[in-house]
């Protein structure tokens, strides 16, 4: 569970059983406009599942920051089971999202290279590393391998406000 709070009237819990990322709003504010509250103080505002069996989804997330501008923190969400559906390999390449903050819906998809590679393992929202004023993603990838080294891992930058691959760093040979 994570928590992340841009201001202290606004906090996000995000609640990641595996393949389902529930969103709730902690906000003593809710009362005030009506909204049913658990025992807890917290809110259900949208869940997302994962599509396929053994994708976790949901295995890594991080707040990413205001991603579509809409004055709302978007998530990015780790899948590294998400199968490569042209092969119908189980253990595919894995994914990484970034799941709008007010809605759930789907604003980016990365997918992964190599089958079992587990791209999506771990993710970061990195603040605006491009500097061109919306934040970027930081996925990771740890079975990552090139053609020198085999799963030395890898760390992919991808910029929020075109989805583009920014910078890459891979990890030595893994013994």
């Amino acid at each position: 569970m994570l928590n992340y709070s841009p201001q202290r009237a606004r906090r996000f819990d995000f609640i990641s059983p595996c393949n389902v990322v529930r969103v709730a709003l902690l906000c003593a504010a809710c009362l005030s406009m009506g909204c049913s509250q658990s025992a807890s103080g917290q809110v259900l505002l949208w869940t997302v599942s994962g599509s396929f069996t053994y994708q976790g989804f949901g295995i890594s997330i991080d707040a990413a920051g205001d991603i579509n501008s809409d004055g709302v923190p978007d998530i990015v969400v780790g899948a590294p089971g998400t199968p490569d559906i042209s092969t119908a390999f189980l253990n595919g390449p894995g994914a990484a999202f970034v799941l709008s903050g007010s809605t759930g819906a789907i604003l980016r998809t990365w997918s992964g290279f190599a089958n079992a590679e587990e791209f999506g393992a771990s993710v970061a929202g990195c603040g605006d590393a491009t500097g061109d004023g919306i934040p970027d993603v930081a996925v990771g990838v740890p079975r990552a391998t090139t053609t020198t080294t085999r799963y030395g891992g890898a760390v992919h930058l991808y910029n929020g406000a075109t989805g583009a691959s920014h910078a890459g760093a891979y990890g030595a040979q893994h013994e």
